[in-house]
């Protein structure tokens, strides 16, 4: 499969912020590397994090502010849930959390291995952000729940449902 081409638009982006950041950012990162065990830790939450993010970002469920801080901190444990903590099914909201994260997991190490952006990189990566664990299955372009009729699919944008 052939890499992706991008343009150089980027190049015009304002990373200002960023470039004020970065000076503390490397430092930081030198710390983190020198102590194993809380580097792991700075990245298992930023992981978590970023997992939490997809899921609100794509509209699949609200969290509770308390309980995002507590699901970064301590991992995703269905027991640290209370009533008003979501908008969706424990069971499912886990599952995509699940999904979230193995997506992550799986940017982490493409990076890693300076893998090309390609076709099949995002499929891969899709099809790991919109596992049909519960339920609702997702195409690129298309989703629809199990036992609907497949003449009555609707378009979308991401991973909706």
């Amino acid at each position: 499969m052939e890499a992706i081409e991008l343009n150089d638009n980027w190049r015009e982006c304002d990373t200002s912020t960023l470039d004020e950041l970065a000076p503390a950012w490397f430092k930081r990162r030198e710390v983190l590397q020198e102590k194993s065990a809380e580097y792991r830790e700075f990245m298992a939450e930023l992981k978590r994090e970023h997992a939490i993010e997809t899921g609100i970002v794509e509209r699949l469920y609200d969290l509770d502010k308390g309980l995002t801080v507590v699901f970064i901190k301590k991992g995703f444990a269905e027991s640290c849930i209370s009533h008003n903590d979501t908008n969706v099914p424990v069971p499912r909201l886990m599952a995509h959390l699940s999904d979230h994260l193995n997506a992550v997991d799986f940017v982490f190490d493409v990076v890693k291995e300076n893998r090309p952006l390609t076709i099949d990189f995002i499929n891969e990566l899709h099809a790991l952000a919109c596992n049909p664990k519960s339920g609702i299955y997702r195409r690129p372009g298309s989703i629809w729940k199990e036992n609907q009729d497949p003449s009555k699919k609707r378009r979308f944008q991401g991973c909706r449902k």
